[in-house]
């Protein structure tokens, strides 16, 4: 199964499956940690990709950001844009907005799509130079693989789970530096990049 496939079938429940114990236990940590690295301020132009049902996007709104909002599911840009907010169905390869953002936040997104390389070169040229991109990213260690696993298993779905260090010379080779990673929880990792 494609992950456009998935997410759209997920458009229904998703913000119910999100609100569980386990899953807001999960992502809670990975929240905090993002919004801290994004460190988000009245005024900043933000790309949100993968944004779902908007998990990310409604504080960021809240916080008086202009955020546009991307994702492959047709269903969830509907959500969002019953919210009021500016949304896109865009596949990540083809994105090609007309100006730089001064944030992107890419949270749960980067797993779904194999050659993460060209992926980081197409973030980089929609962030503005210095602006801060933002990855929530899954650990290659057992919870990870579990993640994975988890995914693949319950829903065909083949993730593709690179090693920090591997994404660390995708990122340079992008022109974006690693300022800072924190594991968030025992499956993922929150990474804060720079564009040089």
């Amino acid at each position: 199964m494609e992950a456009k496939t998935y997410f759209d079938k997920k458009s229904a429940s998703y913000e119910i499956s999100r609100s569980k114990i386990l899953f807001h236990f999960l992502t809670g940590k990975e929240k905090r940690i993002a919004m801290q690295f994004l460190h988000p301020e009245s005024g900043d132009t933000i790309l949100e990709i993968g944004a779902g049902s908007g998990f990310y996007t409604q504080d960021l709104q809240r916080q008086g950001c202009d955020i546009i909002a991307t994702d492959v599911s047709e269903k969830m840009i509907h959500q969002l844009q019953q919210q009021g907010i500016e949304a896109f169905c865009v596949d990540l390869r083809s994105m090609n907005f007309k100006h730089a953002f001064d944030k992107i936040l890419a949270a749960g997104v980067l797993e779904f799509i194999p050659r993460h390389e060209e992926y980081f070169f197409v973030l980089a040229k929609h962030l503005k130079k210095n602006g801060d991109l933002v990855l929530v990213y899954p650990r290659t260690n057992v919870g990870g693989r579990l993640y994975s696993f988890y995914h693949n298993l319950l829903h065909g779905l083949s993730l593709h789970i690179l090693p920090l260090h591997k994404l660390n010379k995708m990122f340079l080779r992008a022109g974006l530096e690693m300022k800072q990673t924190i594991p968030a929880s025992f499956t993922s990792y929150v990474i804060h990049l720079k564009k040089k």
